[in-house]
């Protein structure tokens, strides 16, 4: 059965490795011509799930979304960011 492959295909798999070699989200939102920075945001999503994946690989026995890397510090998190 052949694969359907379209031209969308080609630029979010473009704009994820972009996204997972660090280069600046604005570059290349320009030049997808993407109006707005929030459209650009939908390719991030697919590379947190390869950085989750990666964490995970690491230390298996804790998945990315259960740690809590500030449980215990709260008072200090809220300091920094000026909240208390």
């Amino acid at each position: 059965m052949p694969i359907r492959v379209f031209p969308h295909l080609f630029r979010a798999y473009t704009a994820t490795a972009w996204y997972q070699e660090s280069v600046p989200l604005e570059v290349f939102s320009r030049l997808l011509g993407h109006a707005n920075l929030n459209t650009t945001l939908l390719y991030s999503d697919i590379a947190e799930k390869v950085l989750e994946d990666a964490v995970n690989s690491i230390q298996p026995d804790i998945p990315l979304s259960k740690m809590k890397l500030w449980e215990g510090k709260e008072k200090e998190l809220a300091k920094k960011f000026g909240i208390r």
